[in-house]
């Protein structure tokens, strides 16, 4: 059984490999937008508390729902803006 446990984790991991290499040029390709966003997101982390106060605020509820309530409202706008993706 330890075989065969083995053999398939080392089965998943070669076909893995083709993956994890493309996935890597992806980041490396957007990496200079991804440090921008990265960079103008801890600039001003009061923004992001009011943005989340002000949404639990509307629906009546609690910070923390408050802030998923936001971020399904943001992937909802982007998918109406872009589209489905695969």
């Amino acid at each position: 059984m330890k075989r065969v446990r083995t053999f398939v984790f080392v089965i998943a991991w070669l076909a893995a490999a083709p993956v994890q290499s493309q996935t890597t040029s992806d980041i490396d390709a957007y990496y200079p937008d991804l440090q921008t966003l990265y960079q103008d997101i801890h600039r001003n982390p009061e923004l992001a508390f009011q943005e989340v106060h002000e949404s639990a605020r509307k629906h009546r509820t609690h910070m923390r729902t408050g802030a998923y309530c936001l971020a399904v409202g943001r992937v909802a706008d982007a998918t109406l803006v872009r589209g489905l993706f695969p």
